[in-house]
């Protein structure tokens, strides 16, 4: 179980921690701060089911082509990522990048990226920036055509090539 804020506030720090309730795991960390905000951390001592999938063996860019996505979606440098049962998925960077791309963009990468994936579907996208006339505009879904990449940032989109992504 992670962290819990509990918006309650009693009159004086004693009170406050007297409210929180048992918890069925330990051990477990009760903390109140200035303002008798109760913060509860506790580790689950049942057994947790992993909601990851099983990639052993696989990159991060084999993974992309799995899902019909070319590999240079993804810079160089990719540490690790993590795929969820329910197609979530963070990517792990060794660090923040920018570089330019064909037409005069800039995009920039953060170190860990985050979305849900889909075939030939990447949505909820964080992480990902595009620079247009000197403003930086969040990516939040990508979509493959037969021959294009559709980027959307908000309700607009821009389409390229596969073959600048190989």
């Amino acid at each position: 179980m992670k962290n819990k804020l509990m918006d309650s506030a009693p009159s004086t720090q004693q009170s406050c921690c007297m409210e929180v309730q048992r918890l069925e795991c330990s051990p477990v960390t009760v903390s109140c701060n200035a303002s008798n905000k109760v913060t509860i951390s506790a580790e689950d001592k049942r057994q947790k089911k992993d909601s990851s999938r099983i990639t052993e063996g696989m990159t991060a860019y084999e993974m992309l082509e799995k899902f019909n996505f070319p590999k240079g979606m993804l810079p160089r440098g990719v540490k690790g990522y993590v795929l969820h049962e329910d197609n979530r998925f963070e990517v792990f960077l060794d660090g923040d990048c920018k570089f330019e791309v064909e037409g005069g963009y800039s995009l920039y990468y953060k170190r860990r990226i985050t979305g849900r994936v889909g075939f030939g579907s990447l949505k909820d996208l964080e992480g990902v920036s595009v620079k247009y006339f000197f403003i930086w505009f969040g990516i939040t879904e990508v979509n493959r055509g037969d021959v294009n990449l559709d980027f959307y940032v908000g309700p607009m989109s821009a389409s390229f090539p596969l073959s600048n992504f190989e």
